[in-house]
């Protein structure tokens, strides 16, 4: 199935797992990528365990190409997720970008400094993040 969105004609959408615990961000993020037409084929799950246990089930062909996760979470942070993703699928090839409202500069430096996170993205997510920040390193992934 093609995609044609304002970015131009994408052979296929992206899967993307999103992993917030806000409801509210999440069908924000579910309108966004409906209304703008983005390139991406979103699953969410809302919380870093039950992100995992999803991501145990997938097959190599359904597994995400990119996931969002939210630093702040209850259970598992997202640092923490990423940390026990490496461990599960270190052999998978999927962007992760930490998500995050807070403006504390020690998370953002985090997310620069860790040699597996591609960036660190502003909440809420927009169209402008995601063109340059995501899609720049999808292109370079595919």
């Amino acid at each position: 199935m093609n995609t044609k969105t304002a970015l131009g004609v994408i052979k296929k959408p992206y899967r993307f797992l999103f992993i917030d615990d806000s409801p509210t961000d999440n069908k924000y993020l579910s309108l966004l990528i409906r209304i703008k037409k983005l390139p991406i084929a979103p699953h969410f799950e809302y919380n870093a365990p039950k992100a995992l246990q999803y991501l145990a089930s997938c097959s190599v062909a359904d597994f995400p190409e990119a996931i969002l996760i939210d630093i702040n979470m209850p259970l598992m942070n997202g640092f923490e997720f990423v940390e026990a993703y490496l461990e599960k699928f270190e052999d998978r090839d999927t962007l992760l970008f930490i998500t995050s409202s807070s403006i504390q500069a020690a998370d953002r430096e985090r997310a620069a400094v860790h040699r597996n996170i591609e960036a660190f993205i502003e909440k809420p997510f927009n169209l402008q993040q995601f063109q340059e920040k995501i899609l720049p390193n999808l292109k370079k992934q595919n």
